[in-house]
């Protein structure tokens, strides 16, 4: 793999990828997802591509991890609901893809962006109610 490989969100060459967040945030809160869980979702894309050393390629979009996005729009119906085609899985070993998946569920149990609304303090606790002051505070 010694060619630079992207699709919009990514660009991978050898053992260095970066990561594009560009738009990211506008297209998260379209999938009602929250923004880290869309930086999570590219960083997966990435990170299994690089693990099949470039033998599972970017391709048309359709909801999968590997989507090209090329209309960054379309990385979209992946956020909604994250899969990885079964033309990847035929293409990919055996290792990334439970990596992935393992991740992928971790993804999607991650909060979408409507369930979590206040900031939570360093315990982890919703700091607004934490602090006695209800949903309507400030009102």
């Amino acid at each position: 793999m010694n060619k630079v490989v992207s699709d919009l969100f990514c660009k991978a060459k050898g053992r260095v990828s970066l990561v594009s967040t560009v738009g990211l945030r506008d297209l998260s809160e379209k999938a009602e997802r929250r923004f880290e869980y869309s930086v999570g979702f590219v960083m997966a894309a990435t990170l299994f591509f690089m693990l099949n050393r470039g033998k599972v390629p970017y391709h048309k979009d359709g909801g999968c991890l590997m989507d090209e996005d090329y209309d960054r729009t379309k990385i979209v119906l992946g956020l909604v609901k994250p899969v990885l085609c079964q033309e990847c899985r035929k293409k990919s070993k055996a290792g990334p893809i439970k990596i992935v998946e393992a991740l992928l569920r971790h993804l999607d149990r991650y909060p979408r962006a409507d369930k979590v609304l206040e900031p939570l303090d360093a315990g982890g606790r919703d700091a607004a109610r934490h602090h006695g002051l209800g949903a309507s505070a400030g009102r």
